[in-house]
């Protein structure tokens, strides 16, 4: 039988997993978008996916449209260096960044949300 301290220990290793490393990230993202920082953006994205990456390795389409995002993301901050790294502010090459950096985060919310990251739990308590 499982002793209270390891279900105890469980329990909080889950929280601060979930708070504190998952939240924070999905903070420091939530800054980075706001700021239209994209190089920043990328990279707290890039930092999230090291930390929920466990949740799709076994999952070869999750695997392919990640390398797909990515690739797609890097050829355009390529194309447009200046506005990736914050100093031209042109409406066209900005629309193209955020678009992809965008689709790569809700890409993460996606495979998140699939492995039930944000609760399972069926009933509302009053929400």
């Amino acid at each position: 039988m499982v002793e209270d301290d390891e279900v105890s220990l469980a329990y909080d290793l889950r929280q601060i997993y979930a708070k504190d490393i998952v939240g924070e990230h999905l903070k420091d993202i939530a800054n980075a978008r706001k700021q239209g920082l994209y190089s920043v953006y990328f990279q707290t994205l890039k930092d999230l996916h090291a930390v929920i990456r466990h949740k799709f390795d076994d999952n070869e389409k999750h695997v392919n449209e990640y390398n797909t995002l990515i690739k797609n993301i890097i050829e355009v901050a390529n194309k447009y260096p200046m506005t990736w790294i914050g100093k031209d502010r042109t409406p066209q090459p900005c629309a193209e960044i955020e678009e992809l950096l965008n689709n790569l985060e809700i890409f993460f919310y996606k495979v998140m949300d699939d492995n039930n990251m944000f609760g399972v739990k069926f009933d509302d308590d009053g929400l």
